[in-house]
């Protein structure tokens, strides 16, 4: 469009070269909502995607922005899925948009749809590592883990640098049985995190899980302190930390942690179940009663680790 509004100037078609100026200002608003959505201004990006759409409407790119947009910046699933439809319409061949309109179906329970969805990703292109990623967390979920596995350890072939895809790698090894493969894959996922500052918590409560779940609290410890740094602290975090710093004998950091834990999601039970054994320990036995009375003791508080 600039090229062509610098042609119709020099032909002296004023109102052709400003049409044309205008269309490449509206062509320039899909970088700069990419861009915005890089860095999660998401009011910024669906301002600027809105706008290229007014001028591009039958963009799949900028369908599928907005649906990108739409889901990681508002979770309005919906409305997302119907930019996405719209855009694999607009363009069939539009890998990166059917596959997340694959996880759209996904995260709105329509198994069928997210299968047939990513079998057309792999079939246009067997070596996408991000459809095997998805897919491998889609059979952990549904306890395939055999399954899981070829699809994640694919993944990791060609994303070698994503945290994610070791972290959920080492959850189906240990799903398996394959504690060594486990650690491994967890120390690594750590080890990414920490090297690109990401601000996802799941590599370190993963981990932080597992070495709780292996009795090495004191290893556990400053793993989930990784986690409690972050800009975001996730309630597991407070919860994780708080079981590590009980298990560790200091019952009054793992009150702070529990209590914190209890505030962020108060229908959650374990957090009381181990705040009240905590209070109990500091002798704050009415605390202690008033947790057991808001929700009883399960038989088994296990420390479940979920995939991000």
């Amino acid at each position: 469009y600039s090229l062509l509004a610098q042609v119709y100037s020099k032909l002296c078609r004023p109102a052709d070269a400003a049409t044309m100026s205008a269309l490449d200002a509206k062509a320039r608003d899909l970088r700069s909502a990419e861009s915005f959505a890089a860095t999660g201004d998401w009011d910024k990006a669906l301002q600027a995607d809105t706008t290229f759409l007014s001028a591009f409407p039958d963009s799949s790119r900028g369908l599928y922005i907005q649906g990108l947009i739409l889901f990681n910046g508002y979770r309005k699933i919906d409305e997302a899925t119907q930019a996405l439809k719209q855009a694999v319409l607009k363009n069939p061949v539009d890998i990166e948009a059917r596959r997340l309109l694959g996880i759209m179906y996904w995260v709105s329970g329509n198994k069928p749809a997210f299968e047939a969805e990513m079998k057309l990703v792999l079939a246009a292109d067997p070596l996408d590592a991000l459809a095997h990623y998805y897919w491998g967390r889609y059979e952990f979920e549904n306890k395939r883990f055999l399954e899981a596995r070829t699809h994640l350890e694919w993944a990791q072939r060609f994303r070698p640098e994503d945290e994610r895809v070791a972290t959920n790698l080492a959850l189906t090894y240990e799903a398996l049985g394959l504690s060594q493969q486990a650690e491994k894959q967890h120390v690594a996922s750590v080890a990414l995190a920490t090297r690109q500052d990401s601000p996802d918590p799941w590599a370190y409560l993963n981990y932080g899980a597992f070495l709780l779940n292996t009795q090495r609290n004191a290893e556990a410890l400053p793993v989930l302190k990784k986690a409690m740094a972050l800009p975001k602290v996730h309630p597991k975090a407070y919860y994780l930390t708080g079981v590590a710093y009980a298990r560790t004998g200091q019952p009054v950091a793992a009150a702070e942690c529990l209590e914190k834990a209890v505030a962020s999601e108060p229908g959650w039970v374990e957090p009381r179940v181990e705040l009240a054994v905590v209070y109990d320990q500091l002798g704050r036995t009415q605390e202690a009663a008033a947790q057991r009375k808001l929700l009883e003791r399960p038989a088994n508080s296990a420390l479940d680790q979920r995939t991000p």
